[in-house]
């Protein structure tokens, strides 16, 4: 919830005053670290993904955090073309929703589901 306020008071002042690309950018890689320090939401086994396979944890921290910045971003870029931000964000909720039951993160499962619904 702390990331997320963050998230959404970045957006605002961005909406209302014009903010630098690079305090965004920090803004996101505050976020994104709330998320994957505190939390414990990480990507824990990447598979061979660009040659990652036993991973350590600072790997993980570092890989959930460019993928977080990623998902940020790419949201952001297709926000101007009418519905389409919220038909993949709701796509990519239901799919997130059913990873995350099938890990048996029923927390994650109910957020992801409230995501969708909102």
């Amino acid at each position: 919830m702390a990331a997320a306020l963050v998230l959404f008071f970045i957006g605002l002042k961005d909406d209302i005053l014009v903010t630098a690309p690079i305090w965004k950018l920090m803004g996101q890689i505050l976020v994104a670290a709330l998320i994957a320090m505190p939390c414990g939401l990480r990507i824990q086994d990447p598979g061979n993904f660009i040659g990652l396979e036993a991973s350590s944890n600072a790997v993980e921290i570092l890989l959930t955090i460019l993928v977080i910045i990623a998902v940020i971003n790419s949201i952001n870029l297709i926000d101007g073309i009418d519905g389409l931000a919220s038909g993949i964000g709701i796509l990519s909720s239901v799919l997130f929703a059913s990873v995350f039951h099938k890990g048996g993160m029923h927390e994650w499962t109910l957020m992801a589901m409230i995501l969708c619904g909102s």
